[in-house]
């Protein structure tokens, strides 16, 4: 008995993992490397460049600048400013993880890393 309960199981238990390892389907990420041209703007849209190496997939929607987005009208993401900032004061690199989403024509970030 106990053993068909876990081969039943199985297959469920492996797609859990892998989702949960999963990175966002057409996501890129870049790292490590300097931001620069950090911007805000009145809506609380903060948009940087990045030297890192960009790797996986461009979301559709992102156009293909370089610039990354967020949103600093959250906790979330004024945490996300913060780190940028201190690293980039303190010329450290970060690396970033994209969202697979855009605001606008950029994609979004999902994460910092800072170095």
């Amino acid at each position: 008995m106990l053993a068909k309960f876990r081969s039943a199981r199985l297959p469920l238990l492996i797609v859990v993992l892998m989702a949960g390892l999963a990175e966002p389907a057409w996501a890129s990420s870049q790292g490590p490397g300097m931001a620069s041209s950090i911007s805000t703007g009145s809506d609380g849209m903060v948009w940087f460049a990045h030297n890192g190496t960009r790797t996986g997939s461009l979301p559709g929607c992102a156009a293909a600048n370089g610039l990354w987005v967020f949103t600093a009208t959250t906790a979330a993401g004024q945490a996300m400013l913060a780190n940028l900032l201190a690293a980039t004061a303190a010329g450290k690199p970060v690396s970033i993880q994209g969202s697979g989403a855009c605001i606008g024509d950029h994609e979004s970030i999902a994460y910092i890393v800072g170095l």
